[in-house]
């Protein structure tokens, strides 16, 4: 998450396999537009709640973070 926070990339959308607070925290903290949880996690409670609050939205996948890294450039047309 550190990296996160010290990056001026704008209009990110946060990808991680952590499913607490700390990732919509952190989400928030840098106006990320969304979060991907990756490798089918799921948010805790407590995490899901606070994503509402902060009008987050948050998508789950099946694939590893490098599977869903690369799918995202194949469809952003980044090499």
């Amino acid at each position: 998450m550190s990296e996160v926070l010290v990056s001026e990339e704008q209009k990110i959308i946060l990808l991680s396999s952590l499913a607490s607070d700390q990732v919509v925290r952190t989400a928030h903290i840098v106006d990320a537009m969304g979060i991907l949880l990756v490798n089918s996690k799921r948010l805790q409670e407590n995490a899901k709640r606070l994503a509402e609050e902060y009008g987050l939205n948050v998508i789950s996948t099946g694939l590893t973070m490098f599977e869903a890294c690369a799918a995202l450039a194949d469809i952003s047309g980044s090499k």
